[in-house]
């Protein structure tokens, strides 16, 4: 199994130390070097490979025993879990006293969200929530700093009830009707344009204290189809991928962007077994993302049990195969198949 890189122990670490929510607690600060992977037995390294997905607004008894033996790296909040922002902050404490207790290491959770604004969010509107506008809508000021603020103003709600990882932004090139998944999730089509936004947006996210993480990498616009359903196939060259969707990666990469999450497309101009998605890629993950763009941040999967990733590999296989090809985080998240059941990993 591969050793994390230092910067991935470091934000593993914040998980404890980030939270500042509405009832007041907070879990126990953790060291923010390397000693906290030593500290670690070899159950609980593989734990932290995982970030985990349950249903309810409240810590059930069955997720608590979850996290407790298995001490996962972080779970992922969706609208099942969220309510009135009391409500979020008082589940988030639960969670994150179980994981920093003795028996589970003593590390705090990664607790994440794809809060992207727009139509991507997870958070009721009703219920105290602030509605925030999609990144077309800022892209269409034409202001990096409008960017910023936006991402910034996510990063302080979201801290408000300890969450200290958000699933966005879309590094993303809009390709039209082509690829209405992204529609108005990215920035734009411009490569140079988006990617200001996107660094800006990055920036904005982790000065107020929260991870963020560029998506989908290498890039999902050029794809004709819908990964939540197939598994799609980006057939541009390496010259392309240069010019275009690679540049806003690269943008956020300079950013110091804190994770960046994989896509379940296959890239064949960097891949070359046919049909291997770039989340289970070594050449992807390893050689073009670390290597080629320089990354030293947190390279997650998108959600394991998506389409893309069912057909063709089980869950084990896929997780085993993410891991070798160099994630450091695994997700497991909710089924997106029209009337597919909600998946409980807990």
């Amino acid at each position: 199994m591969a050793r994390p890189s230092k910067k991935r122990t470091i934000f593993l670490a914040l998980g404890a130390g980030l939270l500042l929510n509405l009832v007041g607690a907070r879990g126990p600060e953790a060291g923010t070097d390397g000693r906290v992977f030593e500290s670690m037995s070899l159950e609980q390294r593989v734990g932290q490979l995982f970030l985990a997905s349950f249903r309810g607004f409240e810590l059930s008894e069955g997720t608590r025993r979850f996290v407790d033996r298995v001490a996962p790296g972080g779970v992922v909040l969706y609208r099942t879990n969220t309510s009135t922002p009391a409500t979020v902050a008082r589940l988030n404490n639960a969670l994150q006293a179980v994981a920093t207790g003795r028996r589970s290491g003593g590390v705090g959770l990664l607790v994440a969200i794809d809060m992207e604004g727009g139509a991507i969010n997870r958070f009721f509107r009703d219920r105290g929530f602030t509605p925030f506008p999609s990144a077309l809508q800022v892209a269409a000021t034409g202001r990096p700093d409008n960017a910023a603020a936006v991402g910034r103003a996510m990063a302080e709600e979201l801290r408000a009830v300890g969450i200290n990882m958000n699933l966005a932004p879309v590094a993303d090139l809009a390709a039209g009707l082509r690829n209405p998944l992204h529609s108005s999730r990215a920035f734009g089509s411009d490569p140079e344009a988006v990617g200001r936004m996107v660094a800006a947006f990055v920036r904005g996210s982790q000065r107020a204290g929260v991870i963020a993480t560029a998506k989908h990498f290498p890039g999902h616009g050029a794809a004709s189809s819908d990964s939540h359903k197939d598994l799609p196939e980006v057939e541009r060259g390496l010259e392309q991928l240069e010019e275009f969707e690679l540049v806003p990666f690269r943008q956020a990469v300079r950013a110091g962007v804190g994770a960046v999450m994989a896509a379940h497309v296959w890239f064949s101009a960097f891949e070359p077994r046919k049909r291997l998605p770039a989340s289970l890629s070594e050449s992807v993950l390893t050689g073009l993302l670390r290597v080629r763009l320089g990354f030293d941040g947190l390279v997650v999967t998108d959600a394991l049990d998506m389409r893309a990733i069912e057909m063709n590999y089980t869950l084990a296989e896929a997780a085993r195969m993410a891991i070798e090809a160099g994630a450091d985080l695994v997700t497991f998240g909710s089924s997106r198949l029209p009337g597919g059941p909600r998946r409980s990993w807990c």
